[in-house]
């Protein structure tokens, strides 16, 4: 299992909106035979990495952009994968 870090920033008050800078997530894997480190890196500092809560719902949006495997551009990811995580409370 990996935790996935974030720095949220808000920016408006009425519904609660807020940016959502991911910190890299590393994973260590092995296949192949060998260990390998992948990292997923975030597009930060956007207005398409956000989140809301209105009412007793919350939306979060966050954009990965790469994908390096053992320090290297892997070609996993051809364009950006976006993810839309929802919760109603």
């Amino acid at each position: 299992m990996s935790t996935l870090r974030i720095n949220i920033g808000f920016f408006r008050v009425t519904p609660s909106t807020f940016l959502i800078n991911p910190i890299g997530w590393t994973l260590n894997i092995n296949y192949g035979g060998k260990a390998h480190k992948l990292q997923v890196q975030f597009y930060a500092n956007t207005y398409y990495s956000f989140g809301q809560l209105c009412g007793n719902r919350l939306g979060m949006q966050i954009i990965a952009g790469r994908i390096l495997e053992d320090g290297k551009t892997a070609n996993w990811l051809r364009n950006t994968a976006t993810y839309v995580l929802t919760a109603k409370k």
